[in-house]
């Protein structure tokens, strides 16, 4: 059995700013991108975003291959962190899905844990990966 290998490059472009290179996807992300705050985003940002859109594509997906018709799908997730927190990891991730279907209710919440189950980066951050850092000097 093979292993599929995913890969992201985190550059510093400039003082304030970090971009991002992901199987052939680019984007720039800093703490100042535009004086706009709807437009600043974090690596928690990141995360989370990672986490809806890999539940959206799993549901997408899931529904497609059982004939599920359904519209307007969207989900959120957002984590949270007390401020006292010991460690900076997340305490917690509420996923909120939102859908339109002619389904039965059991069906889509069956589809929707199916999805969570299915969802890489959901079950990558549910079982605690190993972690290996290498340092490499220039």
């Amino acid at each position: 059995m093979g292993m599929r290998t995913f890969e992201a490059t985190a550059s510093c472009i400039d003082g304030t700013n970090v971009a991002y290179c992901s199987e052939g996807s680019k984007f720039v992300l800093g703490s100042k991108v535009t004086d706009d705050p709807a437009f600043d985003m974090c690596p928690v940002d990141l995360l989370m975003a990672a986490m809806a859109g890999c539940v959206a594509m799993t549901i997408r997906t899931l529904a497609r291959v059982q004939k599920i018709e359904m519209t307007d799908l969207a989900v959120t997730a957002r984590g949270e962190r007390s401020d006292g927190a010991k460690t900076r990891a997340l305490e917690k991730v509420i996923m909120t899905v939102s859908l339109s279907s002619s389904a039965p209710k059991q069906v889509i919440d069956e589809l929707v844990a199916e999805a969570e189950k299915t969802c890489t980066v959901c079950s990558t951050v549910r079982c605690t990966p190993a972690f290996e850092t290498r340092v490499c000097l220039k």
